[in-house]
């Protein structure tokens, strides 16, 4: 689930359903956007938020002046309640190229990570284009399907980075400060 301020009094939440494949990413996103000026959307996204997980949200959190700072925010909050261990936290850059249903996503990671391609396609057919359009230009045995998590994970490990901090990814060092200093990592 992720949950933001598109623009003052504006707020988007977005679900995401992981399937049960394992060869792809087979997931489902539903976006929820506001449009109204009253605060009627905030208090349903904050009704969905606290069936699923028990959480209430301040709306303060999300009025912020950058995203680091709400971030910063939301784990305070979220560690006061309990939530006292940081599974991952990762920053991309995306770059995206659409053509009807099918994307091509270049993902840009803080250093040492660096920038992967990501498909995008909703169904199988779509996605065996896109492979083809790629293999005209790399050979696709040279490539590797992986999940970010692993990416970002052993990326870190072959600079070094101690396994307790492999799974923090961020462009900002001072919210990387932060994290390690918050969950003593």
């Amino acid at each position: 689930m992720r949950y933001r301020l598109v623009k003052p009094r504006r707020y988007l939440l977005t679900l995401k359903f992981k399937g049960k494949r394992h060869d792809l990413q087979d997931n489902i996103e539903i976006e929820y956007e506001s449009c109204s000026k009253d605060k009627k959307p905030f208090k349903e996204i904050q009704r969905i938020i606290n069936s699923e997980f028990s959480i209430q949200l301040s709306e303060l959190v999300l009025l912020k002046n950058t995203i680091i700072d709400n971030i910063v925010e939301i784990i305070d909050y979220l560690y006061s309640i309990g939530f006292t261990k940081c599974r991952m936290l990762s920053q991309k850059k995306r770059t995206i190229y659409t053509k009807g249903e099918k994307s091509f996503c270049f993902d840009t990671f803080p250093d040492p990570i660096g920038t992967y391609l990501e498909l995008e396609a909703f169904n199988d057919k779509d996605l065996r284009e896109l492979k083809k359009v790629v293999a005209s230009v790399i050979e696709l045995d040279s490539c590797e399907v992986k999940n970010y998590g692993k990416i970002i994970q052993e990326k870190l490990n072959s600079y070094g980075v101690p396994r307790s901090k492999q799974r923090v990814c961020v462009f900002s060092n001072n919210l990387q400060k932060f994290v390690y200093q918050k969950f003593k990592l």
